[in-house]
């Protein structure tokens, strides 16, 4: 049990992962009267981000240089198409948890219009329990071509779709350049402040009591973990994977740096004293929290460890009342 570490709302100050709070919880409203135990969040700042970020597969040289999510095997160089030819090759996807994935391909047919099979399982093993969409490509000169890859190619644990060309008589199909990406998620940052004990002190006398106060993501696994998925976070990672995310998003987003440490849930026990004089006081203690939401109502919270931020005391006396302005009377 420690002393709890606290200031009053006019002299709070934090600097919690790259923002400056200065705003502290409202005034204890009257005398044995309290201000709701939750704060409506306050808006710090706002970010993008996809699951797999927009990006191309450059298909145009006779070496295929991977990006970040993407890579083609098994195709063949075609010098005279500055193409790559579809036999039977594989698109490996890196993709930190199944996800609709927006796929471009550029593409066209030699000497005649052929199709390009994208699948989650390989034709020559027969039907399987994956996903399949089958594109009829032209002739003559490149275009695009676009199909939505669902979640559920994602079944069975398969990283990479299969490529294959129906070519019917002799025809090829090459490709140009592979682009990628994900739906865009909207992130908000936030804080709000949760009371963590409050009471009525009377004159000459004293409250103290140790409150157990818990620290660190107050949501629960499976909201946490839907959180993670939605914004493309390694689920497998647990929180230090959410915080990798949230850091490299809003970082990229702004260019400041923001190091964001999303932990465990923890309790310790602090405690809290109030000392009445010559006047009764009414009190609260207040501890600031974190909140993370995207738009796709997905949520995480963390409640901010006193050694971050200070719990922040509010009080109200008959001094504070005396010193209000006196209402009119009516004529």
């Amino acid at each position: 049990m420690t002393n709890a570490k606290t200031v009053t709302a006019k002299n709070f100050h934090a600097e919690i992962w790259g923002w400056s709070i200065d705003q502290g919880p409202p005034p204890v409203p009257g005398d044995q009267k309290y201000a709701p135990g939750f704060t409506t969040p306050v808006q710090v700042d706002t970010c993008t981000t996809h699951v797999v970020p927009p990006q191309t597969l450059d298909l145009s040289t006779g070496i295929i240089t991977p990006t970040d999510n993407l890579n083609l095997t098994d195709a063949k160089w075609d010098g005279g198409q500055s193409a790559w030819h579809i036999t039977s090759s594989f698109l490996v996807i890196k993709a930190p948890t199944p996800c609709a994935i927006t796929l471009t391909f550029e593409a066209k047919a030699v000497s005649h219009s052929a199709h390009l099979t994208v699948s989650s399982f390989p034709a020559m093993l027969g039907p399987g329990p994956g996903w399949s969409t089958r594109l009829k490509i032209h002739t003559h000169s490149f275009q695009t071509y676009t199909v939505v890859m669902p979640p559920t190619a994602w079944k069975e644990g398969f990283k990479s779709l299969f490529l294959t060309e129906d070519n019917d008589g002799g025809s090829k199909v090459v490709v140009r350049s592979i682009s990628a990406s994900t739906e865009q998620v909207d992130i908000q940052a936030s804080y709000f402040w949760r009371c963590v004990f409050q009471g009525h002190v009377n004159p000459g006398a004293t409250a103290s009591r140790g409150i157990s106060v818990t620290n660190g993501v107050s949501t629960t696994d499976t909201e946490t973990n839907s959180f993670a998925t939605t914004i493309g976070a390694e689920v497998s990672a647990g929180l230090e994977g959410i915080g990798a995310k949230l850091s490299s998003s809003f970082t990229y987003q702004h260019g400041s740096s923001h190091s964001i440490t999303v932990s465990k849930q923890t309790t310790t026990t602090d405690t809290f004293s109030v000392t009445a004089h010559e006047e009764a006081i009414t009190f609260q203690f207040w501890q600031l929290c974190m909140r993370f939401n995207d738009n796709k109502g997905s949520e995480i919270t963390q409640a901010i460890d006193a050694s971050m931020a200070p719990y922040v005391e509010c009080s109200y006396t008959s001094a504070d009342a005396s010193a209000q302005p006196a209402l009119e009377s009516a004529d």
